[in-house]
């Protein structure tokens, strides 16, 4: 057995306690402080227990009474190997209890050092932390870490992987993440939520800390990624366990633990859409009182061409001034500050209530004065837009609106305008929105996934995730990207002093509730004849008074300041593979976060394993793999250790190393590869260039040895590089096969350097080619002098052959219903209508309906079509004629169809772009 030294060192006065002290025997133990579980327990605290020699020869009361001290890391304790100085373990006394006995004689006190993950309960991070600041994974560890006074490097080898991210130090959180009711969560908290959304043990050994995927403890070799004590990425270090023989002493216990009957990983999720104050604002602390004006900026809302909204006490409902003219003025318009990120497909459901505080309706109620536009773009385009007309008090909205691409989604609202005086004599100044909501339809707020492992047992595990994935950033989640970065539009925005003040030696600026509102939300873009200032610090209603003030760190005579106001970054990128994750050991899959961590779960109790508890004639170190005879030689891992360093010995609750229902035995350690065959393919015909196969295999605990391809059905193929994972395929006569010899189907099998197998399957099909028409089914068009101008056609969408069952595409076009020329004062009303009905249901309409003025509408469609769909698209015009004026008359309904995008199975399009037309141009209907 070796020697081991214990320092206990004054970091004070960076010198030891005492130059020579002696332990009592079978008083040291190094304890690491766990349980029984192999995949519950997140942090595992450990204590270094000992005793200082209090001598007869040299005693006198209270002889080590300054090793208890309030400090919690004055004392350090290192444990080391003596002949080799390495470091076993570090910590700090434990200060909080002191105890001898009143002797004369040759005494020990009895002394505890743990290494501070336990303080961490009692410790919070810096305060911008629990803010929107997003902050990396490891730069969290850090911080924490930091806490416990020990500056050690940490290690990192995650139980779940992104697909582009293979480190933490680029995956991020957000600080009000972690805020509970408000209340801020203790640093030990954090490690526990964060460390345990990972399935991660977090662990002290070897002089540094550990953050281990639950899925590498029974691993003999593990890959981490190293970190310094402040969060830089220092390279990936490979550490080999130790395997150290167990020799049980007295009775040890071996119990048979049965696998679960399935686990449930379960994930809050928050929907994408507005903000809960996007049309009523937050009272942040300040009073409105005499002298105070309660008006503030809109947090979420971006201005465009000087024109701002305003939230107004007492309700503070966002308000938008009113333009005073006859039609909207364009460039003036409100956005959101931070775009929605949206998947292609979904559907939304928009509302709005716009209110004004006076009634719209004039006495002549059939002429329009006022008039409120909306629109929604996504990725730059327009993708719906609306302008309705106030004919009371409030104006409500509710439409869908069809994602077709991903990317962000924004909406902007033209400032609305109000033209002359109402019928009650007054004009409003603004419109409130009283209401706005954006509803992602079939939305689930929690995500669940559901992974059987044994029907036979009883035992049901739940694991319910903080942090999981989420494309869009509104969950709880981890970001690959961060969201809340400034972009570089801005809002320039001078806010003036009203005047100023010396008091108590600080500078004070007061200001508007307005200003000093928008200088507290830009609290770092205030600038000052163009020289940016730091340090200011904003009170609402200074010393009890009306004031609101800025304090700022010197005198400052100019009479305005400039806020920049920023609107976050726009992070374009396809989002997709934030919610592609995997299992370390099994990289090759693609999963969902929930889904990943429930397959983990899921391959650590595939079988039933046993569990050990005993005493041990050997030293072990809870990061030990332990060799142990139980029926075979098999591999172990500890769940829990106390090893006595007098005795050599120690107590140990370990568990058989199981994954995948592979047995860590000694010499049989294998865990199967695995291998993906890629994607089915869809081709004409198999030509002289050949079909390119593309294979993807991954072994986790060795090499793959070998590759070999084989054709398992359909024939009138050879393949050229069968041994590699990306042979090609070929036909075997004349350059071109016969289309009827397709579908021909592949399998790829590959073996690692044990044995183990694995195969997959890919098939190459036959690309049909499909054409689409519309067949009239009724088509009217009347066109006489005097009377009526009325236009209808009706068509049936037809797909020639039929599709196939496993075809399923996506019908896009665009449409435009439009009064191009309307005679003043008609006394006769013009409508255009453009209607979808897919089998019986109208799933689409727009309308245009006027008597006085020149009105469009246009936009996109889309809509899925399956095999046996019956479609028929449906448009009108039609107006009453008048005699003189029929010769301004000019309206008209069209579509056209100019896309299909084919969503599942293969296939070619051809045929569009086709669509229809009714329009009138007075005299006559156009071709």
């Amino acid at each position: 057995m070796g020697q081991y030294t214990i320092d206990i060192i004054d970091n004070n006065s960076d010198d030891h306690v005492v130059a020579n002290e002696y332990a009592e025997f079978n008083s040291i133990s190094l304890k690491w402080n766990g349980n029984d579980s192999k995949d519950e327990q997140v942090i595992m605290g450990s204590s270094l227990f000992f005793t200082l020699e209090a001598h007869i020869s040299k005693y006198k009361d209270a002889m080590f009474s300054h090793l208890f001290t309030a400090g919690e890391t004055q004392y350090q304790v290192r444990f080391y190997e003596t002949e080799s100085d390495t470091t076993i373990w570090t910590g700090f006394l434990l200060p909080e209890s002191y105890d001898e006995p009143y002797t004369n004689n040759t005494f020990y006190v009895q002394l505890e050092a743990t290494d501070g993950l336990g303080r961490l309960k009692g410790k919070y991070l810096p305060d911008d932390f629990y803010t929107e600041k997003e902050t990396s994974v490891t730069e969290i560890y850090s911080l924490v870490f930091a806490l416990t006074g020990l500056q050690l490097p940490y290690y990192i080898a995650p139980a779940i992987k992104n697909r582009n991210r293979d480190r933490y130090d680029a995956i991020y959180v957000q600080g009000t993440d972690f805020l509970d009711s408000g209340d801020r969560m203790t640093a030990y908290e954090i490690l526990e939520r964060l460390a345990g959304d990972m399935l991660c043990l977090v662990y002290q050994s070897d002089n540094a800390w550990y953050v281990e995927g639950i899925n590498h403890r029974h691993r003999t070799v593990v890959n981490f990624n190293r970190y310094a004590v402040d969060g830089a990425f220092t390279g990936v270090a490979t550490k080999s366990k130790l395997i150290k023989k167990l020799n049980p002493l007295g009775q040890p216990r071996v119990g048979i633990v049965p696998p679960y009957k399935n686990v449930t990983v379960s994930h809050d999720r928050m929907d994408q859409g507005f903000p809960d104050t996007i049309a009523i604002e937050e009272n942040d602390g300040w009073a409105i009182g005499q002298g105070a004006n309660g008006e503030i900026l809109p947090t979420h809302w971006f201005g465009h061409s000087d024109y701002y909204p305003k939230a107004v006490a007492p309700d503070y409902e966002v308000c938008l001034p009113v333009l005073a003219g006859v039609n909207f003025n364009t460039p003036q318009y409100i956005s959101l500050l931070r775009k929605i990120y949206v998947k292609r497909s979904q559907r939304l459901i928009f509302t709005a209530v716009f209110k004004s505080p006076v009634s719209a309706r004039l006495s002549d109620a059939s002429i329009i004065t006022n008039g409120v536009k909306l629109t929604f773009l996504l990725n730059g385009g327009v993708l719906y837009e609306t302008i309705r007309n106030f004919e009371s008090d409030t104006l409500e909205f509710k439409f869908d609106l069809f994602i077709s691409e991903q990317g962000l989604l924004d909406l902007r609202v033209t400032r609305p305008f109000f033209d002359g005086t109402l019928e009650d004599g007054t004009f409003p100044q603004y419109i409130h929105i009283e209401e706005m909501k954006l509803e992602n339809v079939g939305f689930q707020e929690k995500e669940e996934f559901v992974d059987t492992i044994a029907d036979d047992y009883s035992i049901e595990r739940e694991l319910d995730l903080g942090f999981a994935d989420d494309a869009s950033g509104f969950s709880k989640a981890f970001r690959l990207q961060k969201l809340n970065e400034r972009g570089t539009e801005s809002n320039s925005i001078t806010v003036t002093i009203l005047y100023s003040r010396t008091f108590l030696g600080k500078n004070y600026l007061v200001f508007s509730l307005f200003d000093a509102n928008l200088v507290a939300d830009n609290i770092d873009a205030v600038y000052n004849s163009g020289e940016k200032v730091d340090g200011l610090v904003v009170h609402y209603n200074l010393f009890e008074s009306e004031e609101m003030a800025v304090e700022a760190p010197a005198s400052i005579t100019s009479g305005t300041l400039e806020v920049r106001r920023f609107r976050y970054a726009d992070i374009t990128e396809d989002r997709t593979y934030w919610e592609e994750w995997s299992d370390t050991i099994y990289q090759v899959e693609t999963d969902r976060y929930g889904e990943a961590a429930s397959k983990i779960i899921r391959r650590m109790f595939l079988a039933p394993y046993e569990l050990f508890e005993g005493v041990s004639e050997s030293a072990f170190k809870i990061n030990d793999i332990i060799s142990f005879i139980y029926e075979t030689p098999k591999l172990w891992f500890l769940t829990s250790v106390e090893w006595n360093v007098d005795t050599g010995r120690s107590s140990v609750v370990m568990a058989r190393a199981v994954y995948e229902n592979q047995d860590s035995q000694l010499g049989a350690g294998n865990s199967e590869p695995l291998v993906n065959a890629g994607e089915d393919q869809s081709v004409d015909f198999i030509g002289i260039d050949g079909v390119q196969l593309e294979a993807i295999a991954f072994d986790p605990d060795g090499f793959i040895a070998s590759v070999s391809w084989e054709v398992v059905a359909g024939s009138g193929v050879f393949l050229v590089g069968a041994d590699t994972l990306k042979p090609k395929v070929f036909p075997q006569v004349d350059g071109l096969t016969n289309l009827s010899q397709l579908p021909v189907t592949l399998r790829v099998t590959v073996m690692d350097d044990d044995g183990a197998t694995a195969s997959d399957e890919v098939t190459i099909l036959e690309e049909q080619s499909y054409s689409i028409s519309l067949t009239d089914t009724l088509n009217t068009r009347d066109n006489p002098i005097n009377g009526e101008a009325f236009g209808f056609t009706s068509s049936d969408l037809g797909v020639t052959p039929a599709l196939a069952d496993d075809v399923a595409i996506t019908i896009k076009g665009d449409f435009n219903v439009e009064i191009l020329q309307i005679p003043p004062g008609a006394a006769y009303t013009i409508t255009c209508v453009f209607v979808v009905f897919k089998n019986g249901i109208q799933i689409i309409q727009n309308t245009v309906s006027e008597n006085r003025s020149i009105k469009k509408i246009e936009g996109d469609f889309e809509f899925g079509f399956f095999k046996g769909d019956d479609v028929r698209f449906e448009i009108t015009a039609f107006a009453q004629l008048n005699g003189l004026v029929n010769n301004q008359l000019d309206f008209k309904s069209q579509y056209e169809i100019t896309n299909i995008e084919v969503q599942n199975g293969a296939g070619t399009f051809n045929g569009y772009p086709v669509g229809r037309e009714a329009h009138y141009d007075y005299p006559t209907w156009q071709a």
